[in-house]
């Protein structure tokens, strides 16, 4: 008797087929890089725009909680409390909808670049949050620890 494969395409088409009436998955997420005329941050530079929404094959909601003291003990104090862990998000595969720099866009030499990242729930209202860390060494599901920034409207 052999073990049936599972693929990361797979896992995603099932991850996403579970109700919303279950409350598993809450959260949409989207990804906002906010990039720079200049080489810094802010004006007098003008700043351009772009949305991405991370979505699986069938669907875009995440499960969210809390960190827990033991994902801060664990992380050697790079977590803290009133931070998220956003996740199971089915890594990148081949033909699927996202790929890894817009999960994690990558940083770009000499260009004045902001990433954040908004947490939306049921009701609309949407949470912007910027990047603590990343747990992306599973090759079926990864998580993001995001940290509420304050700002309503990056």
């Amino acid at each position: 008797m052999g073990t049936l494969p599972i693929t990361p395409a797979a896992l995603d088409a099932i991850r996403t087929q579970y109700p919303n009436d279950y409350a598993l998955r809450t959260v949409a997420l989207t990804v906002r890089v906010k990039t720079w005329s200049g080489t810094k941050v802010g004006p007098p530079g003008i700043a351009t725009t772009v949305d991405t929404v991370i979505a699986g094959t069938a669907g875009n909601l995440y499960k969210i909680r809390a960190v827990t003291q033991k994902d801060i003990v664990a992380s050697g104090g790079k977590y803290q409390a009133g931070q998220y862990r956003v996740g199971p998000i089915t890594p990148p595969f081949a033909g699927g909808p996202i790929t890894a720099d817009d999960i994690i866009p990558p940083k770009i030499a000499g260009q004045g670049r902001e990433v954040y990242y908004g947490v939306t729930d049921a009701t609309g209202t949407t949470q912007w949050c910027s990047m603590v860390g990343a747990e992306t060494m599973h090759a079926l599901h990864w998580y993001l620890v995001l940290k509420p920034t304050g700002t309503e409207n990056p």
